[in-house]
């Protein structure tokens, strides 16, 4: 199985959290993390690259990277959200992560960018 390439969006500690569980997941390997200019306080985290999302248009050009929320719940999820819309806009995917011990019922949609984690059970 190849993996997929991902940059998490964000570089606080629920990236930090997102980033724990792809760095022991066969199925991804995190290239790096994409946030704005005014958050950036380092050039990497976890020896992996910070990339500026005012510079990235031109970094996705052949759609070699998916996208993973690494974002808290600030705002009751606006920041994601619009961060979303404008990531789409800019012609990212993202991956929709359902981890390997979730169980999900066969009758339920999950939408794009979502995240089920561990040991959860959708129905």
């Amino acid at each position: 199985m190849e993996k997929k390439d991902i940059l998490i969006v964000g570089n606080g500690i629920a990236a930090d959290i997102i980033y724990g569980y792809l760095k022991n997941d066969k199925r991804y390997q995190v290239k790096g993390f994409l946030v704005h200019k005014k958050f950036i306080e380092t050039e990497s985290k976890f020896d992996l690259p910070i990339y500026l999302i005012e510079e990235v248009k031109e970094m996705n050009q052949e759609n070699q990277f998916l996208l993973m929320m690494g974002i808290g719940y600030t705002q009751l999820n606006k920041l994601r959200a619009q961060l979303f819309e404008e990531l789409l806009d800019l012609g990212f995917e993202f991956e929709t992560y359902i981890h390997p011990s979730a169980v999900v019922h066969e009758n339920v949609s999950i939408g794009e960018g979502s995240m089920v984690l561990s040991n959860s059970v959708v129905e």
